[in-house]
């Protein structure tokens, strides 16, 4: 009963019932049927805000490893914030970044 009143644990219920949601959302999506894009653009942006400010690193631990779209938004707030993707597929997309802001920069010919 005391964990109820850890403000990270209730949290922590919070963004994985809207992760569940989410997924749910997308899994009826993906057998074709029609889903209601409020809604789920609804519980998308509350679990952006229910993110902000949860610790990166235990959020990741406790929360994303059984919610792809928790991980997801761990990404976008990784990206919007470092600059930088994670993962094994950050260093190849790095070098493609790079090589079209290169490429970019060149006077044409």
């Amino acid at each position: 009963m005391r964990q109820l009143f850890d403000p990270l644990y209730a949290k922590r219920l919070y963004v994985t019932d809207l992760a569940v949601r989410l997924e749910a959302m997308e899994t009826i999506k993906s057998t074709g049927a029609r889903i209601n894009a409020t809604a789920y653009r609804l519980f998308a942006r509350r679990l952006h805000k229910a993110l902000a400010g949860y610790p990166e690193a235990v959020l990741a631990r406790e929360v994303g490893g059984g919610h792809s779209s928790v991980r997801e938004a761990l990404a976008m707030r990784r990206f919007d914030v470092h600059g930088c993707f994670d993962g094994p597929a950050a260093t190849a997309a790095q070098s493609v970044c790079d090589a079209l802001l290169w490429r970019l920069t060149q006077p044409v010919r």
